[in-house]
Formats: structure tokens, C-alpha cells, sequence
């Protein structure tokens, strides 16, 4: 499964294996050239991604949330969520 995600810099793709790849948009500033960046922010496959102002967010399957920059694309925090079934979440 593949997943994508645009944002006002780039086009996101989350990937299995926890890869991210990000590409530019081809723009006069850069001329026209589509720079491609590989990400890795997860132990496991990528099942979300959402883009915003600001940030790029990619969830994954190790339970983390990964915060990226949207202007740099580098990845600013990764935030790991309990898991449900030690927490008492689970019904």
C-alpha cells in the first residue's frame, strides 16, 4: 500500500518499511528540477499520512507519529503512542 499527501512544497508518498519518499514541486525558483528526498521516520509500514500548514504527519504501524517540517522536510519529532492493550484501552 502506498499512500500520498500534497502539500504547497511537496508531494509525499508513505511507503512499507517505514520509507518516505517527498518530492518538489518543478518550479522556476528551482529550475523546473524535481529534487526527490527518502525519508525513513518509522520502524514499520506507514498507514496515514496528512499534510497542513506547517507540517507533514506520518503515522505508522510501530505506533509512532512522525512530525516532519513541511519547508525542510526533515523530521522534527517522533512521538510514540501508548499501546492500547497495556493502557486498558482496548474493550
Amino acid at each position: 500500500m502506498i499512500l500520498f499527501t500534497v502539500s504547497e512544497f511537496w508531494l509525499v508518498a508513505g511507503c512499507w518499511n517505514g520509507k518516505m519518499v517527498m518530492w518538489t514541486e518543478p518550479n522556476e525558483d528551482n529550475n523546473f528540477q524535481i529534487t526527490a528526498k527518502c525519508r525513513i521516520g518509522h520502524r514499520g509500514d506507514i498507514l496515514d499520512l496528512v499534510g497542513s500548514t506547517n507540517y507533514i504527519v506520518s503515522g505508522g504501524i510501530d505506533g509512532l507519529l512522525s512530525v516532519w517540517n513541511q519547508f525542510s522536510g526533515v523530521l522534527k519529532y517522533a512521538i510514540q503512542l501508548p499501546d492500547p492493550e497495556v493502557e486498558g484501552l482496548t474493550s
